[in-house]
């Protein structure tokens, strides 16, 4: 398999928001962490692109993606009828940004995430944008409600692209994992050869990385401050990625701001 790999941490300063967590513990009534997930941005989809620092962080993560991609387009051998899938997809910022960027590179956006509740967001922004005017080819973002470990278990249809991906971006979604370094080579089955995995996520290495979420977030986040430069390179080497870049384009403060 020869996949190639672009990623980017984010570092985070001054937040007053400290927590703690336990890795793969599961909470309440024995939920996985995919589950606690869930119902966590469930519980937040609605308010979250009305968040004004919720909604500028997104756009800044997404943003350093695209950058990102537009360099790694440069170097694609094939440049149309992108197969691509955005990996927790959110309210779908980072695919709805995609498509209006690289609309004529893309034959089909899979937005995969485990929240209903953000899925129903990204529907309702894709409806508005398209009601205004503002988005063309609205029907090249195809949305799954689904946990991409289990998609072959429940036999979900997202299942039928395995192998096909040309290119994978996911970002802030790592951390909120459980067992990294597995999804990894989860993610690795669903490329084709040559295929690319852009990702952004918490940077260890900086300080106060750990400190990115509030204290109740708990469960939900296996891997408190994210991941050092290393571990990351040590799990795409596991996962058969080779051609691995790394930068830091992204970086937040946050000073009296509740994040989650």
């Amino acid at each position: 398999m020869s996949s190639h790999c672009t990623h980017n941490l984010t570092s985070e300063e001054h937040s007053q928001c400290p927590h703690s967590h336990h890795n793969h513990h599961h909470h309440g009534n024995d939920l996985s962490v995919a589950e606690l997930n869930s119902k966590t941005f469930d519980q937040m989809a609605l308010n979250w692109d009305t968040n004004p620092s919720k909604a500028e962080f997104s756009r800044r993560v997404a943003h350093g993606i695209r950058d990102v991609f537009r360099g790694v387009l440069e170097k694609m051998n094939q440049k149309q009828d992108l197969l691509i899938m955005d990996f927790g997809c959110g309210t779908g910022t980072l695919s709805l940004l995609f498509l209006n960027e690289f609309k004529e590179y893309i034959k089909r956006i899979d937005a995969v995430d485990v929240s209903e509740g953000m899925i129903s967001q990204l529907k309702e922004k894709k409806s508005k944008l398209i009601q205004e005017g503002l988005l063309e080819g609205d029907d090249k973002i195809i949305s799954h409600v689904i946990d991409l470990a289990l998609a072959e278990t429940v036999n979900h249809p997202i299942v039928e692209n395995k192998g096909k991906c040309n290119v994978i971006i996911s970002g802030m979604v790592f951390h909120h994992l459980e067992n990294v370094p597995e999804k990894m080579k989860l993610l690795a089955s669903y490329l084709a050869p040559g295929g690319v995995l852009i990702f952004t996520d918490l940077d260890k290495d900086q300080e106060h990385s750990d400190k990115f979420h509030c204290k109740h977030m708990t469960h939900e986040v296996p891997y408190k401050g994210g991941f050092s430069s290393n571990e990351i390179s040590q799990w795409l080497k596991e996962a058969h990625f080779v051609d691995e870049e790394f930068s830091r384009n992204v970086t937040t403060s946050k000073k009296r701001q509740r994040w989650y």
